[in-house]
């Protein structure tokens, strides 16, 4: 999963897709992100997704994990 400098580095509209989760996105929005989740429900004619996502309010709580002080809000 991304740390907690890559999340609170990211420019709006930035998308994350952690390399462990291949069917979840980060999405950097006004305010704080949007994860996404997607499952395939498979079927042999068409492939289908279910779709869930969540809204993560931005916090100072894990700006800084003691890496980078530096960066700007």
């Amino acid at each position: 999963m991304p740390t907690s400098n890559e999340l609170h580095s990211m420019k709006l509209h930035d998308v994350l897709t952690p390399n462990i989760t291949p069917h979840t996105m980060i999405i950097r929005v006004p305010g704080g992100w949007v994860y996404r989740f997607f499952n395939e429900n498979s079927n042999q004619n068409c492939p289908q997704f279910t779709v869930d996502s969540v809204f993560v309010p931005w916090s100072m709580e894990f700006a800084f994990d003691g890496v980078n002080k530096d960066i700007k809000f």
